[in-house]
């Protein structure tokens, strides 16, 4: 009895993603995607990622955005029109001020209590804020450049651009990542060999990592992880 793993439907590129090939010169060569058996997205130029990849560069950008992002930016706007009209910033240097400069004393716990209650509406504000920024300009960049693979955050700065030898990943692997909510999100590891992993998208739908790994996995010739290597993983070790 064969034990052959069957084949994986091919994923419909969505709306959030976009797929660029790129000559030597870093000018647009095709756009688009379009998988074996799917349906033309009617992109001009889409076709399966195997072909034509010698000298190629393959971009796919990913937009962060979603609904709850436009949630928060009312949110954000309320908060810090609170914050801004408080005068909340001006109490706080002026309060230091007169301790480092002036000496003064700082005060009895309930005016220290205050401050560090400030304090801690201001650091709320500010990250609740860069939250949402990065979430409403912010996309996802993962370009394979010959043996480079290379993720970058932008243009609101996020974390650090990620490097990976193309020659060590032996295969893409979509992994399942629990949360204390109802719903999952879902991480795009590469495998190197030897074993090790390396996280390049992070905390995303099912169906965008399923897509970006099937348009990595076909532009550089790996098969696609079974559906049974999907594993979940805590919140807390992740």
């Amino acid at each position: 009895m064969s034990t052959a793993q069957p084949a994986r439907a091919p994923i419909s590129r969505p709306a959030s993603i976009e797929v660029r090939y790129l000559d030597e010169a870093g000018k647009p060569r095709a756009m688009g995607y379009r998988a074996a058996g799917a349906k033309d997205e009617g992109d001009a130029g889409g076709r399966r990622g195997t072909e034509g990849r010698q000298g190629e560069t393959l971009e796919l950008r990913l937009r962060w955005f979603g609904v709850h992002h436009a949630l928060l930016l009312i949110l954000c706007i309320w908060w810090d029109a609170i914050f801004i009209r408080t005068g909340i910033p001006r109490l706080i240097l002026d309060y230091g001020a007169r301790v480092a400069v002036q000496g003064l004393d700082p005060g009895g716990p309930k005016l220290v209590f205050v401050l560090l209650a400030l304090l801690a509406y201001s650091a709320m504000c500010a990250g609740v804020t860069y939250y949402t920024l990065a979430g409403l300009l912010n996309r996802t960049r993962v370009v394979v450049d010959g043996e480079r693979l290379t993720v970058r955050h932008g243009p609101v700065p996020w974390s650090p651009r990620r490097v990976v030898d193309t020659r060590t990943i032996q295969r893409f692997r979509v992994e399942r990542v629990t949360e204390y909510r109802p719903g999952s999100t879902y991480d795009l590891n590469a495998v190197l060999a030897g074993g090790s992993t390396v996280r390049l998208l992070r905390r995303t739908t099912r169906v965008h990592a399923r897509f970006a790994e099937q348009v990595l996995s076909d532009h550089l010739g790996l098969a696609e992880s079974p559906p049974s290597t999907a594993k979940a993983v805590s919140s807390a070790s992740s």
